[in-house]
């Protein structure tokens, strides 16, 4: 029995020893440096630009099929974005530039889902795009979301078209 205790109290060490200098190699959870905020976030922006700039270069879809295939995608790519944003602990200088970019990455993720359901209520390209006509607030947030991704871009340096 006491070296079952002896050896179970090894390995709780050992687990103990591993999770803290996992926790020390990652930086505890604290605040990204400015260098690599600026440098994940500045990628971040630079992925939704290209998101955006894909979809509004596509051709236009062949059917509804296409088109909800077509937007479902970009949902999911918006949505992976912005999980990795979500997660980023920018430093203080960086709050607010956050949050920006945060708010942003909301507006265009909404944008696009609302699209989606638009296409996905729909039984034809005309009807859908009847629907898609009507999401005109949605739109606005969108064109307010673009420019404040404009703005992040200039405050992280990230020149973006």
């Amino acid at each position: 029995m006491k070296i079952r205790s002896m050896f179970v109290l090894a390995v709780t060490t050992a687990l103990v020893a591993i999770l803290a200098i996992g926790l020390v190699g990652c930086g505890g959870g604290g605040p990204m440096t400015e260098d690599e905020y600026k440098e994940k976030a500045g990628g971040a922006v630079e992925d939704l630009v290209a998101a955006m700039n894909e979809f509004n270069n596509m051709d236009e879809p062949a059917s509804i099929e296409e088109a909800r295939e077509l937007l479902g995608d970009k949902v999911d790519e918006i949505s992976k974005i912005k999980k990795t944003i979500d997660g980023f602990n920018p430093p203080d200088k960086y709050k607010e530039t956050q949050d920006t970019l945060k708010g942003a990455t909301e507006g265009i993720e909404s944008f696009f889902k609302d699209a989606k359901k638009a296409f996905d209520d729909s039984d034809s390209m005309e009807a859908a795009s009847g629907a898609f006509d009507n999401l005109e607030s949605s739109f606005e947030d969108f064109m307010t979301a673009a420019m404040d991704l404009q703005t992040v871009a200039d405050e992280l340096g990230v020149k973006v078209e």
